[in-house]
């Protein structure tokens, strides 16, 4: 190799030789031997590192002499060539053809990488008053070559050719998914009306010869490791054009195999028999759709690109982990963890002012993104009981405007969707609720549990008791003041509206209960006088709400078949709640405590016993949530033995004088025991939970 500059590394700097790097020194990278390396008369080897070894970055020496020459393709174009012959069917995975991307090394550093957490201002320049300079093909900008493995072009294959042969099916689930009010990040407007052209690469992909093929792939992944150079400006249409066609990317195929993964999870079997044209059995295409979309997490895992795009696709991968994983409390907070870090490299949690206070859609996809990941920060931190990954004293972005955005096409504009109607808080009033609404709610919930989470983990304990009262305030405020259309009541099961809509508005109303039993519960534990009257009436509350799903569980098995998600982390807390202060009531009866007065002994009692029935049938037969519910139903009924017969009862009677925080903790390997942990915030251990995904989560 001729001499000057060494290899570049991941993040597209300069590479130190291995005996430098070992020795921590500071090395020039001289090719072909460093100066230190010459002093000492060492061997200087520079050689990929173990983290970096499967990207293989190096200087394309022969691109850039092209470019001193002035022989060179504009930037940007494809560098691919196939030098070995064609690749004979049934064989990719030997094949070994010489294709490679060229990417600048400028486009890699800042491309937003987590390593180095870069802004996203560097990505793409999208301050409105600074355009992203065009670096001139004759100025020769540093070229580096990712050549594609054997192995990655054999998946890659694998792929596009499932895709290109299911696109009917695809289209037709991912429309299901968003019918279902499921809470996208990826607005519909990005996906469903230019659905031909974003896939306009692959329409001779089948009369196509193997060497063609390749070139297909190439094309992607070419595309695929080099940032959306886009304006804020931008309109949907624009976007189409540097997200499909002839830029289709890796990452727009992730994110329609995943949500088609998604909405095989919740479609009936009529459904799918109208959809599919090939008839195939439910359990054969989640099979088939789970193998497709672990080839493509393989392919796209390598790509240094923190664009919206790539978030959305990082989202919907944590939501497949999330249900996949068996130890959920690790690999679903360490896939949490990288979410979260790409929205900062992406600079999604800062804000910045819209060109002449109009609504952008790139804007608004940016608010979007921030408040879906951040509602789901704090609903994972209050599930496990840790601190949150997101702080809003980083975060100045807001949420997304009540607008219907997913109603764009390339003929409406941003403002033919807006009107000036908006709240207080933002709400529209419309009488039809739409998802961007119910992420805006969500939102806003979000944010009174970050402090209310405070309460709970934070060591400042001194201003719990003058801090609960204000968030209780602004919690009530917030539901007072959404629209009527967006609150749950228990007759909307006996009126006109699809069951994926009521389960829906019921997640969010057992979202803000549970909000207020967070904010009730530091300050006002189980003392002498029992539990104060609010807290106890919010728990039955919560019961009550949730055992009307037991009347209308044929029409809720039709959306889910895992209802426990809802049962567990929401039913639990409130379960022993009812069951500690009937436990509390039967000690003190001989006091002449009396009873609330909208809340009776009898009712408690025949509440808690209907919920510990409906454990036995919320999580799937064989499923890790329904081991979960096994535990919970033998610990409830101990509980409730002792509450029935408090002198033959397997547990004891909580006595007035032992505070919760002093009871016996429970053993996370005990299949049973009389109490639990009450001094956690939940006191319940969930962290080994299977939470899955439902579409009104």
């Amino acid at each position: 190799m001729a001499p000057g500059l060494g290899p570049l590394r991941r993040n597209g700097r300069l590479q130190a030789c291995e005996a430098c790097r070992k020795r921590k020194t500071k090395c020039d990278h001289s090719l072909p031997i460093c100066a230190r390396c010459r002093k000492k008369n060492l061997r200087c080897v520079y050689a990929p590192l173990p983290a970096t070894r499967g990207f293989r970055p190096a200087r394309n020496y022969e691109s850039l002499l092209q470019d001193k020459q002035g022989k060179n393709p504009p930037c940007g174009l494809l560098q691919s060539s196939v030098v070995d012959p064609p690749i004979a069917a049934g064989d990719r995975s030997s094949a070994a053809p010489g294709l490679v991307i060229t990417v600048e090394s400028s486009a890699i550093e800042n491309a937003g990488v987590l390593a180095s957490l870069g802004d996203r201002a560097l990505t793409s320049g999208r301050q409105p008053d600074q355009a992203t300079p065009d670096i001139p093909c004759g100025e020769g900008p540093v070229l580096v070559s990712h050549p594609i493995s054997p192995s990655q072009l054999g998946l890659g294959l694998q792929v596009v050719e499932f895709v290109q042969r299911n696109l009917s099916l695809l289209r037709k689930l991912v429309v299901h998914l968003y019918s279902i009010k499921y809470l996208p990040i990826l607005p519909a407007s990005v996906l469903l009306p230019a659905w031909e052209s974003l896939w306009h690469l692959l329409r001779d992909f089948d009369g196509t010869d193997e060497q063609s093929k390749a070139c297909v792939v190439s094309r992607i992944s070419h595309n695929s490791h080099h940032p959306i150079r886009i304006a804020e400006t931008a309109s949907v249409h624009d976007l189409h054009q540097h997200i499909g066609g002839e830029n289709l990317r890796w990452e727009t195929i992730g994110n329609v195999l995943v949500m088609s993964s998604y909405a095989l999870l919740h479609i009936h079997n009529r459904d799918l028999a109208a959809a599919d044209p090939d008839k195939r059995e439910l359990s054969e295409l989640r099979t088939e759709f789970q193998k497709v979309t672990d080839m493509l997490v393989e392919l796209a895992a390598p790509v240094p690109v923190c664009d919206e795009l790539g978030i959305c696709f990082r989202y919907n991968r944590f939501l497949l982990t999330y249900r996949r994983s068996v130890d959920n409390s690790q690999a679903v907070y360490s896939s949490l963890a990288e979410l979260v870090s790409s929205i900062y490299a992406a600079g999604f949690h800062r804000t910045t002012p819209s060109v002449g206070g109009q609504l952008d859609f790139m804007q608004q996809w940016h608010r979007r993104c921030f408040a879906i990941v951040y509602t789901m920060d704090k609903t994972i931190a209050t599930v496990l009981s840790r601190p949150p990954l997101m702080a809003r004293q980083y975060c100045d972005m807001e949420a997304p405007a009540d607008r219907n955005f997913d109603g764009l096409t390339a003929t409406t504009d941003m403002e033919s969707q807006c009107d000036d109607s908006a709240d207080a808080l933002g709400f529209n009033g419309n009488a039809n609720c739409i998802s961007i609404s119910f992420i805006r709610l969500r939102f806003l919930l979000a944010v009174i549990k970050e402090e209310t989470l405070e309460l709970h983990l934070g060591t400042n304990t001194s201003t719990t008791i003058d801090k609960a009262p204000e968030l209780l305030e602004r919690l009530q405020s917030i539901w007072q003041s959404c629209p009527r259309s967006m609150k749950y009541t228990s007759d909307m099961w006996r009126k006109p509206l699809l069951g994926q809509e009521i389960l829906t508005l019921l997640y969010i109303y057992l979202d803000f209960l549970h909000s207020k039993l967070l904010i009730l519960r530091p300050a006002q534990q189980l003392g002498a006088q029992g539990y104060p009257p609010s807290l106890v009436l919010v728990a039955q509350e919560i019961i009550t709400t949730l055992l009307v799903i037991n009347e209308e569980r044929e029409r809720v098995r039709e959306v889910t078949s895992d209802i426990s998600l809802l049962f567990l982390p929401y039913g639990l807390p409130c379960a022993e709640i009812l069951l500690l202060e009937l436990l509390h009531h039967n000690s003190h009866t001989s006091g002449g405590r009396n009873t609330y007065p909208s809340l009776s002994r009898a009712k408690a009692i025949r509440d808690v016993t209907i919920f510990i029935s409906c454990l036995t049938w919320v999580a799937p037969p064989g499923s890790t949530n329904s081991k979960s519910c096994k535990q919970a139903q033998a610990r409830l009924e101990q509980l409730l033995d002792t509450v029935l017969d408090p002198l033959n009862g397997v547990g004891d009677a909580v006595p007035e004088s032992v505070a919760l925080s002093n009871l016996p903790t429970l053993d996370p390997n005990s299949e049973c025991s009389p109490h639990l942990d009450f001094s956690s915030m939940l006191t319940w251990d969930l962290s080994g939970m299977q939470w899955g995904y439902a579409p009104f989560v």
